[in-house]
């Protein structure tokens, strides 16, 4: 059905350029992908998308202290209430080269009624 998905980064360290969220093989599809900081404001980014991936690169590097929040919009799946849909997260840091692990959101499909 239509539901939406919160995913929320906290930027540690070094700031982040680019973060890449590998989407659940479980999952339909969703209609949109909305960037936002700790204060609810959107983030300017370049997304792009594709069945099994969102690749977010910031206009400006994300600096460290702040909340990322991705929302993913429209998403349909035919998993049973309950069912656990795991989102891998990676990012490329300011002054690194390949991508590193971030860490896995793990989310729980609600019930319908």
């Amino acid at each position: 059905l239509n539901d939406s998905h919160i995913i929320r980064v906290m930027v540690l360290g070094m700031s982040l350029e680019d973060l890449m969220i590998s989407i659940p093989p479980q999952m339909g599809k969703f209609s949109q992908i909305q960037v936002t900081d700790g204060d609810g404001k959107a983030v300017a980014a370049k997304i792009s998308t594709d069945k099994r991936q969102v690749a977010i690169a910031f206009d400006q590097p994300v600096n460290p202290g702040q909340l990322l929040q991705i929302n993913i919009v429209g998403i349909q799946t035919d998993q049973e209430e309950g069912a656990i849909l795991h989102y891998g997260l990676t990012g490329r840091r300011t002054g690194t080269q390949g991508a590193i692990p971030i860490g896995t959101a793990r989310i729980q499909v609600p019930g319908r009624g």
